[in-house]
């Protein structure tokens, strides 16, 4: 995935839509003298080959390589869970700033159960928000595009296909 000019928002769609897991690193709080402020966030991914696949950063130095060792681990456990993690910069982290920051680490994990919907009509309009409510990926299958709503919830793929049989 290239992530050069991406804005965060956009990655955790992405991941998402193909029910990849992630950790959503923030700085909830920022005292004294600190690399980045709050809400700055960072992204960590699995990336095949090259292990994770890291989008923006919380400032750099021990503090990122802490973050993102906790992130891995995170990623390892393979579990939905939020923790918060308080980082003295100064002598025990050996970063010059010398203030402290607060990470709200966030593991997000895709449902690892999957539900076909099959036709976008009205009972398809109906069920599909209830579908996405729920801790499944749902995959949405019809030929006609012009079915489908203008709008469709992130947990829910769309397809659109003149062979709908050849989804199943």
């Amino acid at each position: 995935m290239n992530t050069d000019q991406q804005h965060w928002s956009e990655w955790v769609r992405s991941c998402e839509q193909k029910g990849d897991p992630y950790v959503l690193v923030t700085v909830l709080t920022a005292r004294g003298s600190t690399p980045r402020g709050e809400g700055t966030k960072m992204l960590l991914a699995p990336d095949g080959a090259k292990g994770t696949s890291l989008l923006g950063t919380i400032g750099g130095g021990r503090l990122e390589y802490l973050a993102m060792a906790k992130a891995r681990e995170l990623l390892l456990a393979a579990e939905p869970r939020q923790c918060v993690e308080n980082f003295p910069l100064g002598e025990k982290l050996g970063q010059c700033c010398g203030g402290s920051v607060s990470l709200l680490f966030e593991a997000f994990v895709p449902a690892s159960r999957e539900v076909y919907l099959f036709g976008a009509g009205h009972v398809g309009r109906a069920l599909a928000p209830m579908l996405a409510q729920l801790p499944l990926r749902v995959h949405w299958v019809d030929s006609r595009v012009s079915e489908f709503p203008s709008a469709i919830a992130s947990p829910l793929i769309q397809h659109v296909t003149e062979e709908p049989l050849a989804i199943v």
